[in-house]
C-alpha cells in the first residue's frame, strides 16, 4: 500500500490531493490544503515549504494536517482490511468525510453510499470555497449563495423523501426514483407548483453531478436523459362530482375496511374542505362544530395558522357517523397505495400526458395512477369552482394564499370553461338580446 501527495493545478487553486496504489488500486481524493505556488511543495519530503509567500504559520498548520490526514487514512484502510472488507472508491470518500473525529461506521461500509452524507459534506466544501465552479463562465470561481440555496433545498427533499419512502443507493437512481420524487412532492403538505417540480428535478441532477465528480461514485442506473425537467402542464389531476360519486357508490365488501376508510376520507376531503393531509391527519370530534341546524369543520392550518371554517354538506356527515369519527387512513403512503387500486377498480383510465419543458410527451399514465391524498384537494377546490365558487371564497376554505396557486389547483378544460360562462349572468343577459333589428 503507498499513500502520498501530489499537486492538483487548476487556474485558480493548487490543491494537494491523497493518492493510494495497492495491486492495481487507484484512488485519489482532492484535500483541502493548498500552496499558493506549485514551487513551495516539496514532493520528497511531502510538506509545503515554510517561506513568506505561503505565510509560515498557515504553512505549519497544513504540514502538521497533511500528517494527521495521512495517518488517518492508513489507520482506516487497515481497519477494513483487517475486517477483510474491499476498500472501494466510495470507501476511500468516505474515510475523508469521517476525518473530523468520526469513524467510518459499520453501516456506511456495508451499503458504501449516503446520499444526503455526502451532498452535505460537498456543500460544507462548497461553502468553504474548497470547491469550485468547474463549467461556465463562472469557471474557477466560487458558488454564489442562490446556488448553495438550491443544493441545500433538494437535501432537504430527499431527506424528507428518505424518511417517508426508502433510503437512496447508486443503483436506485434510475427513472422509478424520478417518478416517486414526483409523486413524494406531489403530495407534500407544501403548495407546490409543477414549475417547483421542475426545480427539485433539475437540483437533484446537478447534485448527483456533483457527487460523481467529487467522490468518484458511479451510478449504474442513472441516465439523465430521462430525469427530464417538468413542464407546467404536466402531472395535474382532480377528480370531478361524477367520479367522486362513483367512487362513493363503489362496493369494497371484498376488501379491507382499511380501504372503505381511505376512500371515505378522501370523499370528505373533497367536498367538505380540500384539506392538507396533514391537517386532516389531525382532525378529531373537537373540529366539529354545531350552529343552530348546521355543522361546521373548524380548524388551523398547521403550515399557514389561518383559521378555517367550512359547512358541512350531508355526505360529510354520514362519513363521520359511519366511521364514528373522521375515518383513519393510517400512514398517507399507504393511503396513497389503497386510492390507486380503488381508481382502478373505479375506472379511472383517462390518459394523463407528462410533457417535458419543451411540450413534448415523455411518458403517459392513466388517471387511477396519479391518485393520492393530496388530489383531494385539488378536487375540492376543481369542484367548488365549477359548481359556481367564486375563487375568493375558495380560497378562505381551501386556506390557499394566492390566487396564482389556487388556479393551479383547478383543473378545468376549455369546454368547461365555456359551459361555466354560459351559467353566468352575463351570457344569460347577452343571449336575451333581441335578435330581431329595428328598422
Amino acid at each position: 500500500m503507498a499513500l502520498s501527495y501530489e499537486l492538483r493545478t487548476t487556474t485558480k487553486l493548487n490543491s494537494l490531493r491523497l493518492r493510494y496504489t495497492n495491486k492495481g488500486q487507484k484512488f485519489r481524493i482532492t484535500t483541502k490544503y493548498f500552496v499558493n505556488n506549485i514551487n513551495n511543495w516539496d514532493s520528497k519530503k511531502q510538506r509545503i515549504k515554510e517561506n513568506q509567500a505561503e505565510g509560515v504559520d498557515r504553512a505549519k498548520r497544513f504540514n502538521k494536517e497533511l500528517v494527521k490526514f495521512k495517518s488517518h487514512y492508513i489507520n482506516e484502510i487497515s481497519k477494513l482490511e483487517r475486517e477483510q472488507i474491499q476498500l472501494t472508491k466510495e470507501l476511500f470518500s468516505y474515510i475523508s468525510i469521517s476525518y473530523d473525529g468520526n469513524t467510518v461506521q459499520k453501516e456506511r461500509v456495508e451499503s458504501q453510499f449516503n446520499y444526503c452524507t455526502l451532498l452535505k459534506e460537498w456543500i460544507k466544501k462548497a461553502k468553504n470555497g474548497e470547491v469550485l465552479q468547474d463549467r461556465g463562465k463562472f469557471k474557477g470561481y466560487p458558488f454564489s449563495v442562490n446556488t448553495l440555496k438550491n443544493y441545500s433545498s433538494i437535501l432537504g427533499h430527499i431527506e424528507k423523501f428518505e424518511r417517508d419512502y426508502y433510503p437512496l443507493k447508486p443503483q436506485q437512481i434510475n427513472k422509478k426514483l424520478y417518478n416517486d420524487l414526483l409523486i413524494y412532492a406531489r403530495d407534500s403538505e407544501e403548495e407546490y407548483a409543477d414549475g417547483n417540480l421542475g426545480a427539485i428535478i433539475k437540483n437533484f441532477k446537478a447534485s448527483i453531478s456533483k457527487l460523481e465528480d467529487e467522490y468518484n461514485i458511479k451510478f449504474p442506473n442513472y441516465k439523465s436523459s430521462q430525469w427530464n425537467v417538468i413542464s407546467p402542464n404536466a402531472l395535474k389531476i382532480a377528480l370531478n362530482l361524477d367520479e367522486i360519486t362513483e367512487m362513493y357508490n363503489l362496493d369494497l365488501s371484498n376488501l379491507s375496511e382499511s380501504y372503505s376508510a381511505v376512500r371515505d376520507a378522501y370523499i370528505f376531503n373533497a367536498l367538505s374542505s380540500g384539506a392538507r393531509i396533514g391537517d386532516y391527519m389531525n382532525f378529531n370530534e373537537s373540529n366539529l362544530l354545531e350552529r343552530g341546524t348546521e355543522t361546521y369543520l373548524e380548524y388551523i392550518q398547521e403550515k399557514t395558522g389561518k383559521s378555517i371554517v367550512a359547512p358541512l354538506p350531508p355526505i360529510c356527515l354520514s362519513i363521520i357517523e359511519r366511521h364514528n369519527g373522521f375515518p383513519k387512513i393510517g400512514s398517507p403512503q399507504d393511503a396513497n397505495r389503497k386510492l390507486k387500486k380503488i381508481g382502478k377498480l373505479c375506472g379511472f383510465n383517462e390518459a394523463q400526458y407528462l410533457r417535458d419543458n419543451k411540450g413534448k410527451v415523455i411518458k403517459v399514465m392513466d388517471k387511477w395512477e396519479l391518485l393520492t391524498n393530496h388530489t383531494s384537494r385539488r378536487s375540492f377546490c376543481t369542484i367548488a369552482y365549477l359548481n359556481g365558487m367564486d375563487t375568493i371564497n375558495i380560497r378562505a376554505i381551501s386556506g390557499h394564499g394566492g390566487e396564482k396557486i389556487l388556479l393551479e389547483y383547478i383543473n378545468v378544460s376549455q369546454h368547461q370553461h365555456a359551459r361555466r360562462m354560459q351559467q353566468t349572468e352575463h351570457f344569460k343577459k347577452i343571449t336575451a338580446i333581441n335578435t330581431l333589428r329595428s328598422a
